[in-house]
């Protein structure tokens, strides 16, 4: 989830973020001038003319905000390999991820950048495909020196 809002937040261009917040804050503007509208004109009218605007802004609303949440959640609980214990180990060549069930190395020209919040970092190989690696996992100044790593092999987003 983490990973995901990081995304959101922070890899998304800059057209799209802004659309994610302009375009609910438009709809919240409408319903709330709607709702005054019709506590303030108390026609009948009115109110049958704006409900289905009302219901079907409401219903867009519920959908943008937990719509990615829902279904990010259910991924994760689909995929097993997601869940499955992994280790990393980071060299100047790239990264080796090791799972019960897969052995990879990374070299860093496949990844196209980073992203990082205060407790993880994202490596992405494309704009669908990420790797992510919890800050927690990280031993005492070890988060500085991978820091150091990323800045120096690739770009920051």
């Amino acid at each position: 989830m983490n990973a995901q809002r990081l995304h959101r937040a922070k890899g998304l261009p800059l057209w799209r973020r802004t659309t994610h917040f302009l375009l609910p804050g438009l709809l919240l503007t409408v319903l709330c001038f709607g709702i005054i509208g019709w506590v303030i004109s108390k026609d009948p009218r009115f109110a049958a003319n704006f409900q289905p605007l009302l219901i079907l802004c409401t219903i867009w609303l519920g959908a943008f905000w937990m719509l990615p949440k829902y279904s990010w959640r259910r991924a994760y609980q689909k995929d097993r390999r997601l869940q499955e214990e992994m280790t990393a180990q980071i060299s100047h060549e790239g990264i080796r991820f090791r799972t019960p069930n897969s052995d990879a190395t990374t070299t860093w020209g496949l990844f196209i950048r980073y992203l990082e919040s205060d407790k993880i970092f994202v490596l992405n190989k494309s704009n669908q495909i990420i790797n992510i690696l919890p800050k927690r996992f990280f031993g005492s100044g070890e988060v500085e020196q991978f820091h150091e790593l990323l800045r120096r092999k690739l770009p920051a987003k």
